[in-house]
């Protein structure tokens, strides 16, 4: 079993995360749904890794300078940032907006 998630666990995983939408922003998409139920932890090896799951939310968002959200699907209302879900537009700083929910 794995040994319980430390003060430096915690940091070291807010950074995986942070990596891993940066990666995705530079491959030009936004996940749209970052949240905890979608960062998978691994515990193989000497240390832990998180890994980003769950695309089906995923748009590339830059073909121009921002995504707004059409239709009627369902949205994580929880871990939005509010011009997310009153605008229902996406950019790199919503995201940047549900990586601080995911922390908090």
């Amino acid at each position: 079993p794995a040994s319980p998630l430390t003060m430096k666990d915690l940091v070291l995983i807010a950074v995986d995360v942070a990596k891993g939408c940066k990666y995705l922003e530079d491959n030009r998409f936004i996940h749209r749904d970052i949240a905890a139920r979608n960062c998978l932890l691994t515990t193989k090896g000497p240390g832990r890794c998180v890994k980003i799951a769950d695309f089906g939310m995923s748009r590339d968002v830059y073909r121009s300078d921002y995504y707004r959200k059409g239709g009627k699907a369902m949205l994580p209302i929880k871990w939005m940032p509010p011009e997310a879900f009153l605008d229902g537009l996406f950019t790199s700083k919503t995201r940047v907006g549900s990586f601080g929910v995911l922390l908090w």
